[in-house]
């Protein structure tokens, strides 16, 4: 959908934090190394990651240039412990490094970290991988990692402190050594160290640049380092010429000089702009499907699409009326034809959701349209809640892009064939509509989240008490007792009943109106090597070239 989605932590680098339902979208056990189940390695086992780049298959590398990528939205944060939004995310994948990092499998595997150890499922310990630097100039080592995952667990505020929950301690082993207890066996613990909490920030860089301006000039070890942000208009990060990695011609990565993102907020003008050839890239909900056709027609585009890691719909507040009514908020459910929603916003182009767990994990989902499309069982549902005439509510959207309205405009008919009556209001997403979503002032809010591969990120971060993201706010002590059990089980099958029987429980009790799921989706001039979408697209674009 368009407008917003936020971005759960642990996710795939190049989706990233909240967006507004129209942007869709856009993104661990075994005994050696992590699996997709989201489990820990045994006790006792180490994990160790390779210590370069993968060999491409492409030849005739071409090095240099700047690459020009579509943004639809102005960042919010650069900073990995505020950082929550799917502009800010692109960026921040490409200045920032994780302790873990995603695979092609979807298994976090260590990559700041040269190696994980687990003497018990309640401590892990990482050895740091040496000769890394930060774009300062400063060394990646304990202090380093110490610093960052306890200036996040010590500001309450942040996006990310809700991940550092089950930390009790971080200490500096040696130099090169780092041993975080955990409070209780935490599953999800690595998928949350690909990003947010496993960012590492340079320390040196926030105590001389202070806190407010590290947000806006980030330090980081990634393949690019940030240079300057014009809202409205731009961001533009440069090679970073001490970056670690080694690319498929044996010489340091990254291969272009540089990256910037132009803000062009309108998609009929990220659509001219691609065409046109003054953007080499656009990623994700920033392509309109109504344009599919036409970029397909277009001999200098290259495109791919994939089931992506992201939902979409309709964020209710819960603790006033009318959404504190159960039956109401179910009557919103079999008002909407989903259906319709997909072809006629998005050509076809999405799946219906039937909860919040994206279809790349189906292991993890129940196989169930829980609320079919259905005016009579709405009407019904309005009579069960007291309200057999209907009701009223506000309907809070991302101002400045047409689609946004356009989806909010079909939700308003099919709700009112039922008597029901949105009234949709318009504001500055980071501005307007997320305060308001926080401190619950309005009734519901176009807004979806995108984020990673692990279930407990989907279920645990919004519908569990004190979920980062839980901002209905929403409690069931059931969905909380199997949050709890799936982030202690550590084998797949198990988890998977676990988190099938919590989205049936989150289903009945409609927080939140799942529509639709979201595509990884690229769009691309012809001579941009390493477009891709999926998993590889969380090495950021240090592997990208422009012939």
């Amino acid at each position: 959908m368009r407008g917003r989605r936020w971005v759960i932590a642990g996710l795939l680098a190049m989706s990233l934090f909240a967006a507004a339902c129209g942007s869709d979208d856009k993104k661990e056990g075994s005994s050696a190394t992590t699996a997709p189940s989201g489990g820990s390695p045994a006790a006792g086992a180490a994990t160790a990651a390779p210590g370069a780049a993968p060999t491409q298959a492409r030849v005739n590398i071409k090095r240099g240039g700047t690459l020009v990528v579509a943004l639809e939205n102005n960042p919010r944060h650069f900073d990995p412990m505020l950082q929550n939004d799917v502009p800010g995310g692109d960026i921040v994948a490409n200045v920032f490094e994780g302790l873990y990092k995603y695979n092609d499998k979807l298994e976090p595997q260590p990559w700041l970290a040269e190696k994980v150890e687990n003497p018990d499922n309640l401590t892990w310990i990482f050895k740091i991988r040496p000769g890394v630097k930060f774009h300062d100039g400063s060394d990646l080592n304990a202090e380093a990692v110490k610093f960052s995952m306890d200036r996040i667990r010590n500001n309450t505020a942040g996006a990310r402190y809700g991940d550092t929950r089950q930390i009790t301690d971080v200490i500096v082993v040696d130099p090169m050594t780092v041993k975080v207890t955990l409070s209780e066996p935490f599953a999800p613990f690595p998928s949350r160290l690909t990003g947010g909490l496993g960012y590492i920030v340079s320390p040196k860089a926030v105590k001389d640049l202070g806190e407010e301006k590290f947000n806006q000039t980030p330090v980081g070890t990634g393949p690019f380092k940030f240079v300057e942000f014009k809202n409205d208009n731009y961001v533009k990060v440069a090679k970073f010429d001490g970056y670690w990695r080694k690319g498929a011609d044996d010489k340091a990565l990254p291969y272009l000089d540089g990256i910037e993102w132009r803000i062009i907020t309108e998609s009929t003008n990220r659509l001219t702009a691609v065409q046109a050839g003054d953007v080499d890239l656009i990623r994700g909900g920033a392509v309109r499907d109504a344009d599919l056709p036409v970029l397909k027609k277009d001999s200098n585009i290259k495109m791919d699409q994939k089931a992506g890691f992201s939902f979409a719909g309709l964020w209710l507040t819960t603790s006033k009326p009318p959404f504190d009514n159960k039956a109401l908020r179910q009557a919103l459910y079999h008002a909407i034809d989903r259906d319709e929603v997909i072809k006629v916003i998005y050509e076809g182009n999405r799946e219906k959701a039937n909860g919040p767990i994206p279809p790349p994990l189906a292991w993890a989902r129940p196989d169930k349209d829980f609320y079919p499309y259905d005016q009579a069982k709405a009407k019904a549902k309005l009579a069960e809640g007291g309200q057999p005439n209907g009701f009223a509510f506000e309907f809070w959207i991302s101002a400045g892009d047409s689609l946004t309205k356009q989806l909010a405009e079909l939700y308003q008919a099919q709700l009112k064939k039922v008597g029901i009556t949105m009234n949709i209001q318009e504001g500055d997403f980071n501005g307007v509509v997320i305060p308001k979503l926080q401190k619950q002032e309005s009734n519901a809010y176009a807004l979806g989240l995108s984020g990673g591969v692990d279930p407990d990120q989907w279920v645990g971060n919004t519908f569990g008490k004190g979920g980062t993201f839980n901002f209905f706010p929403y409690e069931n002590a059931q969905v909380n007792d199997l949050i709890k059990k799936g982030r202690e089980t550590l084998n797949k099958d198990e988890r998977a009943k676990i988190y099938k029987d919590a989205v049936t429980l989150i289903m009945e009790d409609s927080p939140y109106i799942f529509v639709t799921h979201g595509v990884d989706r690229y769009v691309c001039q012809k001579k941009v090597e390493g477009c891709y979408t999926g998993v590889k697209a969380t090495s950021g674009y240090s592997e990208y070239w422009k012939n």
